[in-house]
């Protein structure tokens, strides 16, 4: 992902209200690292939920049939893990 694309979480009564699947990031001294993957039918409403539950500075997301974000995200995370060696952070801690 092009830090150009990411969102700040001031925005999150921008993200779109359908369906498909965000990343959460945090801001380091690297740049910008992927904390969280998810899904779901109604994106603002879910970062909206994070942004009580979750550390993160920014999000993206793209919008995709509620009925095919369930493969795209397990295969953003396979790909991650493959990259990188483990999930992102927020991803490990809920199992």
């Amino acid at each position: 992902m092009r830090a150009d694309n990411i969102i700040s979480k001031s925005n999150l009564k921008n993200a779109s209200e359908k369906s498909g699947v965000y990343w959460l990031y945090q801001q380091s001294d690297c740049g910008w690292d992927v904390a969280y993957v998810g899904i779901s039918k109604n994106i603002r409403r879910r970062l909206m939920e994070h942004y009580r539950t979750k550390i993160f500075d920014a999000f993206f997301y793209e919008e995709q049939e509620y009925h095919s974000v369930k493969e795209r995200e397990k295969f953003l995370l396979s790909g991650y893990k493959h990259g990188r060696g483990c999930l992102p952070l927020l991803n490990r801690q809920v199992g």
